[in-house]
Order: C-alpha cells, then sequence, then structure tokens
C-alpha cells in the first residue's frame, strides 16, 4: 500500500537527525533498559544454569528447599513467561519513547506477530515509520497504523475505531501476501513488493529508511533476541 509522500518526507528528515551513539548513551540511563538487561542477564543465568544441572537429575522432580519442582516442566513454563513480560516491557517502552500519547497496545502488538510467527522488530519499525504508531498523519484519524489501504491521492479503503485493531489485518495481510518461500523479512527491507511485484510504498526511499528503523530498534534493545529465544522455547 503506498503512503503519504509527505510523511515519508518528514520521517527521512527525523531519522537522518538521529545521532546513534548519543541515543544510544540515554537509553542505557534509562530505568526500562537497565532493568530489561538486568530481567535478561538474570533469565539467560537461570536458564543456562538449568540446562546444565537438567541432565543430572534422576526423577522427574526435585525439591528446591521449599516444593517439588517437575523438571520436564519447568524450563518452558519459566522461560515463556519470563520472555514475554520482557517482550512486553521493552515493545511498551519503545512505543512510548517514539509516541507517548500512542494508544496503541504492546500487548496486541506482540501477541498478534507471535501468532503469526511476525518479527516484532518489523513490525515495530513500520509503525514508527508508517504514523509514529498512529499519532501522525492520516493515521491520526483512521486508527490504521500502518497505513493500509491509504493511498497519495487520497484514497483510504480502511478505517478503525481504535489503533489495536489494525493490527492483526495489517500482520496477517504481510504474512498472506508479502512472505514466502522467497521472500522473507530481510528481503522486504531491501525490496518490498508482495507476490503480484507492487510496492508496499510509492517512495524509493522506503526500504532505506525503514532498514535505518529496524537497526535502531534491534541496536537499542533486546527485543529480537527475546522473540528468537521464546519462539525456540514454546516450539518444542
Amino acid at each position: 500500500m503506498n503512503v503519504l509522500k509527505k510523511q515519508i518526507a518528514q520521517e527521512l528528515d527525523d531519522l537522518l537527525d538521529f545521532e546513534f551513539e548519543h541515543n544510544l548513551s540515554t537509553l542505557k540511563k534509562t530505568k526500562s533498559y537497565i532493568l530489561a538487561k538486568k530481567f535478561t542477564l538474570t533469565f539467560l543465568l537461570i536458564f543456562v544454569g538449568f540446562i546444565f544441572l537438567a541432565p543430572d537429575i534422576k526423577s522427574d522432580s526435585y525439591y528446591n528447599g521449599h516444593m517439588v519442582i517437575n523438571a520436564k516442566t519447568l524450563p518452558k513454563k519459566v522461560c515463556s513467561t519470563v520472555l514475554m513480560k520482557m517482550m512486553l516491557a521493552e515493545s511498551e517502552s519503545y512505543i512510548k519513547r517514539v509516541a507517548p500519547h500512542s494508544r496503541l497496545s504492546a500487548d496486541t502488538l506482540v501477541k498478534q506477530c507471535l501468532k503469526y510467527d511476525m518479527d516484532i522488530c518489523f513490525v515495530l519499525a513500520q509503525g514508527n515509520l508508517e504514523s509514529h504508531f498512529g499519532t501522525r498523519g492520516t493515521a491520526a484519524e483512521t486508527n490504521s497504523v500502518f497505513n493500509v489501504g491509504t493511498y497519495d491521492d487520497g484514497t483510504i479503503l480502511y478505517k478503525y475505531d481504535d489503533p489495536n485493531a489494525s493490527v492483526e489485518p495489517y500482520v496477517k495481510l504481510i504474512r498472506d501476501k508479502y512472505l514466502d518461500d522467497f521472500n522473507n523479512i530481510d528481503s522486504l527491507m531491501h525490496s518490498y513488493k508482495n507476490k503480484s511485484g507492487h510496492r508496499f510504498a510509492s517512495s524509493k526511499r522506503y526500504e532505506k529508511i525503514l532498514r535505518v528503523v529496524y537497526s535502531k530498534i534491534t541496536s537499542t534493545t533486546t527485543i529480537k533476541t527475546l522473540q528468537n529465544i521464546y519462539v525456540c522455547q514454546t516450539s518444542n
């Protein structure tokens, strides 16, 4: 789908002013970043420790000093719950940093990405680029965070009562019409075309800007790593 050229130009100006090292240094001082890093380190230490100890467990259960824990179910239950909370916290933190007044829920975005096996950072990057998570441009009126069905000629096909309602249609569209055995997320960020060869956006600079935003997210958060671990953990 095409997006308004004026809005894309504004986003490019914003991104060209982005000073990576300065922003990363500032981010590392925020409470959300510090807590996320502490949670990640603690979780990984516990998880790795359990993996090394698990083979030595002779039965399905062991006593941890307070109660009997089932060794077979502990990793999946503990990991998936902790990972989910961490992904939600970091995604929410990113959305609020970009658009403090956005009504987009990180819970909705993350769960829809997991449901359709979509890269959370990619979806965050496009939500940022398209509308600052529903707070800028046409999306502020249509609640279509990703501007699906919004064209340069002013045509608007979809409007939503709430920005969260626009997430699943967008994720499903990308999954069904853009991704296949030949196209993956990385290839879309270099040539964002659907299976019929039609571009998502009219701007020829769209992919370059999208890659910058995506890189910014993956470099300053642990969302991608958390999602990879979560998917690995819950798919077994």
